[in-house]
């Protein structure tokens, strides 16, 4: 994927529009899941072994209306807390790795 993010790419389907971007797909997430995030409830799951790399937009959606640590189980919510301490990870990713790593949903 060496493309240029501001490329249009087409659908592999019949669409309308056809061509989309990356910011298109920004976009769509972030009107889909921020936006409208009162009136539904998503389950999003990370699949063990992914990358911890994540683009920064999605940082961002995660940390600004993504999970809290609230609503974890106590022992879950404990072993966050421990991660937290012994992690290198800066602030703003501790708590989506630990997630990701996890496999929570």
């Amino acid at each position: 994927m060496n493309q240029e993010l501001y490329k249009s790419k087409a659908f592999s389907r019949q669409f309308s529009p056809q061509p989309y971007n990356y910011y298109d797909y920004i976009d769509a997430w972030y009107n889909t899941f921020y936006l409208w995030h009162f009136q539904h409830s998503w389950f999003f799951w990370f699949k063990k072994g992914i990358s911890l790399k994540f683009p920064k937009w999605f940082l961002m959606w995660f940390n600004n209306i993504g999970p809290t640590v609230n609503l974890l189980p106590q022992q879950v919510k404990d072993n966050c807390e421990y991660v937290n301490e012994i992690t290198t990870f800066v602030q703003g990713y501790r708590f989506i790795s630990f997630v990701a790593s996890q496999g929570l949903a």
